[in-house]
């Protein structure tokens, strides 16, 4: 009996502190940027950066967190073949190009499932000229 009084006082205390360390007091984001860059051989190509973070008010107990970085390059149109040679004698013929100027990377942040969160497509213009 005694089980039974002890369960039925502590259950709302037990529902509230469960509600409060899982509550959803982060703030999502989505990060984006686009740049023009040059691959190995001197062709144009663009590149996208994607993440996504999760920012925590100062007074929660949990640091604020990110996935790891999403490189893609728009690569449709040329080379057919990015890669020379055979076996363990591979090389690859296209990566980005390392520059003596930094690249200039503009990063957009938008909340999590809005409309700006949308990424930017690639421009596929640098394809019709080759």
């Amino acid at each position: 009996m005694s089980f039974s009084v002890f369960s039925r006082a502590y259950k709302p205390v037990i529902a509230s502190l469960m509600l409060l360390f899982t509550s959803g007091c982060a703030s999502y984001y989505s990060h984006f940027a686009m740049f023009p860059a040059e691959n190995s051989s001197g062709q144009p190509r663009q590149v996208r950066l994607t993440w996504q973070s999760a920012e925590y008010p100062d007074w929660w107990f949990a640091g604020d967190k990110a996935t790891s970085v999403k490189l893609e390059l728009l690569v449709s149109c040329t080379p057919a073949v990015v890669t020379e040679g055979q076996g363990d004698d591979v090389v690859n013929l296209d990566y980005l190009r390392a520059s003596s100027v930094p690249y200039t990377v503009y990063v957009r942040k938008a909340p999590r499932g809005s409309m700006r969160a949308r990424l930017p497509e690639f421009d596929e213009s640098v394809c019709d000229a080759e």
